[in-house]
């Protein structure tokens, strides 16, 4: 007789990766159940994700407002912090929380933090499910290690950083990434005085060094941010005048003093599931998978930040629905990462698909490499923009290896070479692509061309 389980299938977390293998899996007949112990949605998708591209959007066309030239003019126009919240709220509410949508589909929506009791058996704060299957989808948490005094200093997380009821005066951004970039541009826009630190030697470390610097340059010049390279963050505190934080810099020490500090130190897989008692192994960055997505536990499979690789929403979506159908179908696919695109959404965007440059050199990856500037096209005139560029990669016999994208639209402009990288198409085919002569785009086939 076989065994019987509350459920077939039990997803952990409902954020990009778990919302999609829970919808995959009710909608093919499975008795599915999923767990959810703080914001339905995800806290990173709804407290970060979200946010960031709405108020973004919204600060910068602000700025560009107050800065145009020709044809604009408004001596009144203002921004009005409190509505900018409540659009963030609205959008937020409208595309982000997910509960309602899950449990219309038959999908059983458990509340509460999850550990395991012992094989195919979980405890949901004080409720006990059985599973026949599995999937870890529990996201990650700010990584705080190597900043001492943290436990009692009022600093921000990023998620916190965009739903503040009041802007300080002047704020701190310690890390250099994506995420601290982000916010960086963001406090900028909104007039308040603003310095990023970053322990690498450049903005966005893991990106091409010409990123780096055309957005220092742009941070620095146009916003007027404080940009603090080769600058360690080792201790911060507070007092009545504020928060204090202790930078190492060329061996010597300072502090920086400022009305707010934001802590954008990446993140570490949140694995406090007890996962020990039924024989799932960690490795150093996240959770030990096959290229199945199967953990060492065959019934259990895991997607997203958990699996402690550079992660977007787009890439855990992805992996929910491999890992679910090979968990449910018994298929044997395995993940193929070709293509994914990774997005800085400042002004200008960044945007990289494939190798960059420095992947090649540590590779030994023999290549060659085309730069162009956003001035070499009439897009650049039309919208009164020159900072940026398209840079790609390709071998000698002409195969597309990777591109990095600044640009106002990168992440639309950088569409078109994802595809021709995940079905390889060589430079040539995409240099002999028709692009809108008065587009950005037209950059595309450009740098191409002078590849092909």
């Amino acid at each position: 007789m076989l065994k019987k389980y509350d459920y077939d299938y039990v997803v952990i977390g409902s954020g990009a990766a778990g919302n999609t293998a829970a919808k995959i899996a009710a909608k093919m007949g499975v008795k599915t159940a999923i767990v959810e112990s703080t914001t339905w949605g995800g806290k990173g998708f709804n407290g970060y994700d979200l946010p960031s591209r709405a108020n973004l959007k919204l600060t910068h066309l602000y700025n560009e407002a107050l800065k145009a030239k020709i044809g604009l003019a408004g001596a009144s126009l203002r921004l009005n912090y409190h509505s900018l919240l409540e659009w963030q709220e609205k959008v937020v509410e409208k595309a982000g929380k997910n509960q309602v949508e899950l449990e219309k589909l038959g999908v059983a929506t458990l509340e509460g933090r999850a550990k395991f009791v012992k094989s195919h058996q979980l405890l949901v704060g004080e409720k006990t499910v059985s599973g026949r299957r599995f999937l870890l989808a529990t996201g990650a948490q700010l990584n705080t290690s190597g900043i001492s005094g943290v436990s009692e200093t009022n600093y921000l997380t990023p998620v916190e950083a965009w739903s503040l009821p009041r802007l300080p005066k002047s704020v701190l951004i310690v890390g250099g990434g994506a995420t601290g970039c982000e916010l960086a541009q963001y406090f900028a826009e909104l007039g308040v005085k603003t310095a990023i630190v970053e322990l690498a030697g450049r903005l966005l470390p893991r990106e091409d060094e010409e990123v780096g610097q055309v957005l220092e340059n742009y941070f620095s010049k146009q916003l007027k941010i404080e940009v603090l390279t080769e600058v360690r963050a080792t201790a911060i505190s507070e007092d009545a005048l504020g928060k204090r934080v202790t930078i190492m810099h060329d061996g010597r020490e300072s502090v920086v003093r400022m009305d707010a500090v934001v802590l954008a130190t990446g993140a570490t897989p949140s694995l406090d599931l007890e996962l020990e008692k039924v024989g799932v192994k960690i490795e150093k960055r996240g959770l030990k998978v096959n290229n199945m997505l199967q953990t060492t536990a065959k019934y259990i499979f895991a997607a997203g930040d958990v699996l402690g690789e550079e992660s977007s929403a787009e890439r855990a979506v992805y992996e929910g629905r491999l890992a679910t159908y090979n968990a449910l179908k018994r298929q044997r696919a395995t993940a193929h990462y070709d293509g994914f695109i990774r997005v800085t959404n400042t002004f200008p965007q960044v945007a990289s698909v494939g190798a960059t440059e420095d992947d090649c050199i540590k590779r030994d990856i023999k290549f060659k490499k085309s730069l162009t500037a956003l001035s070499r096209v009439p897009a650049a005139a039309i919208n009164g923009f020159e900072v940026g560029f398209v840079k790609m990669l390709a071998t000698k016999q002409g195969k597309l290896l990777g591109a990095t994208i600044v640009a106002p639209e990168a992440e639309l402009m950088i569409q078109e070479i994802a595809v021709a990288i995940r079905h390889n198409l060589s430079i040539v085919d995409l240099a002999s692509t028709p692009c809108v002569k008065l587009a950005w785009s037209e950059l595309i086939r450009r740098a191409a061309k002078k590849l092909a």
